[in-house]
């Protein structure tokens, strides 16, 4: 577990780097608590130590299963783009 220096958030678990920035932040899927709260889903920028914190989205359990349906779903969107 991580926390950011103002205890705001604590990173239960980190999932995945999405990118690196070129001033070495990252851009990461984690799971986190925001103020001790509920457990979410959060894809935001980290700095290196992970003690600041870019913009990002918190997402619930089932807001994630929606976006990882619509994700699978992409090849059928471009293909009736196209």
């Amino acid at each position: 577990m991580s926390e950011n220096k103002n205890d705001a958030v604590t990173i239960i678990k980190h999932i995945a780097v999405l990118r690196e920035g070129k001033n070495g932040w990252t851009q990461e899927l984690n799971i986190v608590s925001w103020y001790g709260k509920e457990a979410k889903y959060d894809i935001r920028w980290w700095s290196k130590d992970k003690l600041d914190s870019g913009k990002g989205i918190t997402l619930r359990h089932d807001e994630m299963l929606v976006l990882k349906n619509a994700i699978i779903d992409l090849p059928e969107h471009f293909q009736t783009m196209a």
